[in-house]
């Protein structure tokens, strides 16, 4: 009897002799080809994902997963012929077979090879393994500036001028070879180790003199970057990017975007007939010469914006020329949160702010829980809880106080105050999640409070709202002020890189671990394994190969076991003691049979364990 063919999407049993599943339509695998060297593992036709360590078209070993889309999954390869890495992008296989997706695919190297430019990401290849439809395209180290943004908060005038100018000159030339990119958006700009961008996915890029080729009634784009004109389903220009430019300008200064909604179209609705809310609301230190430029960029009529990407560069050239240098020094030191790019003095500021809101919140979340009422005080009226730069510390612990006595006042000085301190909470707090929720709460009594009794409402009592919104955000910047340090350590590292040291290029893969922990609002996670990649990069330099790599993170376990050792048994973990025992033994065992590599990934966890341990104490 012949074997029934599995789904490898949906699992659904088919008859041998079909080629899609009867159930979701997947394409299912038919007979692969054998191996002639015995090394490469078999490909069979149709792909959903490739695993590490996997030969890919007889040219592409897959080293990792670095990104996912609507088309498909991205990885990092190494190309046996370029020699080099190279990113490749494999097409989803339940629309390989989708004609339209297919030649949009096409279309991305077709059209974007024609751009030899240092802010467009280079396109190499299109190609087929069986079933499945790849592109490679230029690897760039870093992150993409939607990441960039987010770690951020939002970025100074002087960083989104470079990053917006960068882009423009990109725009530019694409333009020059009649090149449309229509879904330009943070998530398709790469910012590299450098801090330089380049313009990726040209996936919806079409040539502006030829026909369409999307059909008549089809919106395609984002629609949070979309043009009025893409909305109408209107022919389209090199404007429409201007347009997307101008409200990447707009979230790289205010940390959104100025157009939402529930659904899609509500967004797209929003492009076409609403003005963008004025970019003071969320920043009030963007200069009104940068805020002309992005308005500029944001017309909704395509004739009254910038004409060409080289008008918009040259009129960010100007606003940037025309800040002072002691403007455009204190700006580029002064982003708020970390970035991948900090340099060892922005780095250090960046610590001071963190330390300073991280004090705070450990003074208000401490005293709350320890007082159990709160009496009004008149007579200390204060303008805002938030400290300021100096006398950080002194200021927190004071303030923290100070919060503290006027939860119940009527003063309206101090119910504006506590309502400033609501609103400044906000912006630590991570998009979503139960601390979101408690502040809330915290709002709703307050606005409940003060509807009820306009003449005399005094801030609510909001103690225990207040003490978890305190914690949360000194957790955050704790696990910030980790990472912080993390990165003072690596760029110190001079000479070393992922391509000639193998404890660079380990810690490097675990840091995406770290930044994806800190993303999903695992601050104690992230907190720990930062911490433990500063140590590991304070040995790169004698982690060169994986044999000494060995040697390097088992001093590295052997030390965080003296300093795990003495945190009280009470407050240790007994799973978490446990694991990092046995995880250690394993990666002994690995070590004395020869694989070092997996020697060096068990030593890599049973040290991150030994780190939550010593963190508890």
């Amino acid at each position: 009897m012949d074997m029934l063919l599995k789904c490898p999407s949906c699992q659904a049993d088919n008859q041998p002799d079909s080629r899609f599943c009867s159930r979701c339509a997947t394409p299912l695998p038919q007979e692969a080809p054998s191996d002639s060297d015995g090394l490469t593992r078999t490909m069979i036709a149709s792909i959903d994902r490739l695993e590490r360590g996997i030969l890919f078209a007889g040219r592409y070993e897959i080293i990792e997963e670095i990104g996912r889309g609507g088309m498909g999954r991205v990885y990092r390869a190494y190309d046996r012929q370029l020699k080099e890495d190279v990113a490749l992008k494999l097409l989803k296989p339940e629309i390989s077979f989708n004609e339209k997706a297919v030649e949009r695919f096409r279309n991305e190297l077709k059209f974007a090879r024609r751009i030899a430019h240092p802010r467009v990401c280079r396109m190499y290849d299109l190609g087929e393994s069986g079933l499945a439809h790849y592109l490679t395209m230029e690897y760039v180290e870093g992150e993409d500036l939607k990441a960039f943004i987010r770690r951020s908060d939002h970025l100074t005038t002087a960083k989104a001028l470079d990053i917006g100018r960068q882009i423009a000159e990109g725009l530019e030339e694409a333009h020059r070879l009649g090149v449309v990119h229509r879904d330009l958006k943070p998530q398709n700009v790469m910012i590299d180790r450098e801090g330089k961008a380049k313009i990726m996915d040209f996936g919806l890029a079409r040539i502006s003199e030829t026909e369409g080729l999307t059909g008549s009634g089809l919106m395609l784009g984002t629609p949070e970057y979309m043009s009025p004109e893409q909305v109408d389903l209107k022919d389209v220009d090199g404007r429409v990017d201007i347009y997307a430019l101008g409200i990447i300008l707009y979230e790289m200064v205010t940390g959104h975007v100025p157009f939402k909604g529930e659904t899609p179209l509500a967004v797209a609705l929003k492009q076409k007939n609403e003005k963008a809310r004025d970019v003071r609301e969320s920043n009030p230190l963007v200069p009104d010469t940068l805020i002309s430029v992005i308005l500029k960029c944001l017309e909704k009529d395509p004739g009254r914006r910038y004409q060409t990407a080289a008008e918009t560069s040259e009129a960010l050239l100007e606003v940037e020329r025309g800040l002072s240098s002691a403007v455009l020094e204190i700006s580029k030191t002064a982003t708020r949160g970390s970035s991948a790019h900090l340099r060892p003095r922005r780095i250090k500021r960046a610590v001071a702010v963190s330390a300073a809101l991280a004090v705070l919140a450990a003074a208000i979340a401490a005293v709350v829980f320890l007082t159990g009422k709160r009496n009004p005080a008149p007579s200390a009226r204060h303008s805002s809880i938030v400290p300021t730069l100096e006398g950080a510390e002194e200021e927190s612990v004071r303030t923290g106080r100070a919060l503290l006595g006027i939860l119940g006042s009527k003063d309206p000085e101090n119910v504006k105050a506590v309502e400033k301190t609501l609103k400044e909470m906000r912006r630590y707090l991570p998009e979503s999640g139960p601390s979101v929720e408690a502040w809330k709460q915290a709002q709703e009594k307050f606005e409940r409070s003060r509807a009820g009794d306009p003449a005399s409402a005094g801030a609510p009592e909001i103690g225990g709202e207040m003490q978890q919104l305190m914690a949360v955000i000194s957790e955050r910047e704790s696990a910030r002020r980790s990472r912080d340090s993390m990165i003072l350590v690596k760029t110190g590292l001079r000479g070393w890189s992922a391509d000639n040291n193998f404890l660079f290029r380990l810690a490097q893969f675990e840091e995406r671990n770290a930044d994806d922990a800190f993303a999903k609002n695992d601050y104690a996670g992230s907190r720990a394994l930062y911490r433990l990649l500063e140590r590991i990069y304070l040995a790169v330099p004698n982690g060169k190969t994986a044999a000494r790599g060995v040697v390097a993170l088992r001093e590295i376990v052997k030390s965080l076991k003296t300093e795990a050792a003495v945190v009280p048994e009470a407050k240790i973990d007994s799973w978490l003691a446990s694991s990092a025992r046995e995880i250690a033994a394993e990666a002994e065992s690995f070590a004395s049979k020869g694989d070092l590599e997996n020697a060096c990934g068990a030593f890599t966890r049973a040290a991150f364990l030994l780190q939550k341990i010593r963190d508890t104490g």
